[in-house]
């Protein structure tokens, strides 16, 4: 029985370091530096020989797998995830990713060579990571931090801090104001709509 005992504490031992190792705050820090590198490496080295949808296209393939939209598009509505039906949740991650993605693109595309990004000690907590970075852009500075947890073994962006502005409660915002006042395809419609119009 003692050793029983004995072999009981050393495997809850082994599974509580592994837990505690399963996140690391410089590996997800690494992974938005890397992130930024290769965006800018892909905007320095194709600016003025591709149009502008091109060059997103470049710099989407490289970004947006590393964010989990369908979390942040979970979050982004809280309850009112469940208002929707399976179709609707499907059609909600797709729309909600593509106006982030057409959102931030140009920002980014426009910005991102001039910027100089600085990175600051994250913070972990159990399973989450928050990676704080500073962005100077014409002489102005904004604090960024981007909240990461591990999924499928990667690190994934679940939610963005602009100046303490959540990307996600910003949006929850949005969204619970039109379910108030209407049902979920009263959102996905004013959704297309939005998408179309930062499409162009």
């Amino acid at each position: 029985m003692t050793r029983l005992i004995k072999y009981l504490l050393i495997s809850f031992f082994l599974i509580g370091t592994s837990q505690a190792q399963a996140i690391s705050g410089v590996d997800a820090q690494k992974e938005v530096s890397d992130t930024v590198k290769a965006v800018k490496e892909i905007v320095s080295n194709n600016n003025g020989q591709l149009n502008e949808k091109e060059l997103d296209k470049k710099i989407e393939t490289v970004l947006l797998p590393k964010f989990d939209f369908e979390q942040m598009s979970k979050s982004s509505l809280g309850a009112g995830w469940k208002k929707a039906n399976p179709e609707q949740q499907a059609e909600f991650i797709k729309l909600f990713t593509s106006l982030l993605s057409h959102s931030y693109l140009e920002k980014i595309r426009k910005n991102i060579e001039k910027s100089e990004v600085s990175f600051h000690p994250t913070t972990v907590k159990d399973d989450r990571v928050i990676v704080h970075s500073n962005v100077v852009a014409d002489g102005q500075s904004v604090s960024i931090d981007y909240r990461i947890y591990q999924k499928d073994g990667a690190y994934k962006v679940y939610d963005v801090m602009v100046e303490n502005i959540g990307l996600v409660s910003n949006y929850r915002s949005e969204f619970a104001g039109i379910l108030d006042s209407g049902n979920f395809e009263a959102l996905l419609k004013k959704l297309r709509e939005q998408v179309a119009k930062v499409a162009g």
